[in-house]
């Protein structure tokens, strides 16, 4: 079983070009156990009406690529190394199957400012997807990780459609959504050719945005209209949630010594 990581394919130009060919280099994989569960999932189908239950997403940064001196090619490069050599080791750490990893590298915002980011599809339930989560976020030493899943009600996720999510017209829109409305600065992440906004809330059902859902999503619909009309906006409902810092350990257990190496490796691989 192999692992895939697709890189950023919707940059521009010779950056497109010049970051495809690095990148593919680095983690190229032709034939995963997720392509080949969609085969026999198509045939399946086929057979009998059931419907799998929706994957999670789980979306990072890995903290070797946030200075903004350094163009954002060669830091989704430095993304990819790290994550293809981590990813798969992060999950079997805590005992999932390390095939399962699945993930691309895309532009991912965060008070204001955007870096390359992870995003690793699970076909998983929500536990594993926690502790997975838990796993990824101790390795690269993030304060906390979002994961969501597409649902028929929950929280709400605002997606902003452009032609292409490429670094620069996501963050143009990103510091021009938090200009109309500063409580859309605190983040996104993207999928396919969609940024993707949503109103996470707290423990007590206050919105992080201070924004409830109406004024959330009106606002993000002010910044696509001045976007030169290249943007639109849809809404829908995920099940997402933050896994903080704080419930690291407890949601990993006595697998945290091996984190703790691969942590160590992190760091050795981020001097380079």
């Amino acid at each position: 079983m192999s692992a895939t990581i697709r890189p950023i394919t919707n940059t521009s130009g010779c950056n497109r070009i010049a970051l495809g060919v690095r990148v593919a280099v680095i983690l190229t994989r032709t034939f995963t156990r997720r392509s080949f569960l969609a085969l026999a999932a198509a045939f399946w189908l086929a057979l009998a009406p059931l419907h799998a239950a929706e994957p999670w997403f789980i979306a990072f940064e890995t903290g070797g690529d946030g200075d903004p001196s350094v163009p954002f090619a060669s830091r989704a490069e430095t993304t990819a190394v790290l994550i293809s050599e981590l990813g798969p080791a992060g999950l079997a750490a805590v005992g999932l199957d390390a095939g399962l990893f699945d993930a691309e590298i895309v532009p991912g915002g965060y008070m204001a400012k955007i870096n390359p980011a992870v995003l690793l599809t699970l076909d998983a339930g929500e536990e594993a997807a926690r502790r997975a989560a838990a796993a990824f976020g101790h390795i690269f030493e993030q304060s906390a990780v979002l994961i969501w899943r597409d649902a028929a009600q929950g929280s709400l996720a605002v997606a902003v459609t452009l032609p292409a999510v490429t670094p620069t017209l996501a963050d143009h829109f990103f510091r021009l959504a938090a200009s109309v409305e500063p409580g859309l600065a605190g983040g996104f992440t993207a999928r396919g050719n969609q940024m993707l906004f949503i109103n996470l809330r707290g423990a007590d059902g206050k919105p992080f945005s201070g924004l409830e859902d109406e004024a959330f999503a009106a606002a993000l619909q002010r910044a696509a209209d001045r976007f030169g009309g290249i943007a639109s906006v849809s809404t829908a409902r995920v099940t997402a949630m933050l896994v903080e810092r704080k419930d690291y350990a407890a949601l990993v257990g006595d697998r945290m010594t091996t984190l703790e190496r691969l942590k160590a490796r992190r760091s050795e691989l981020s001097r380079r």
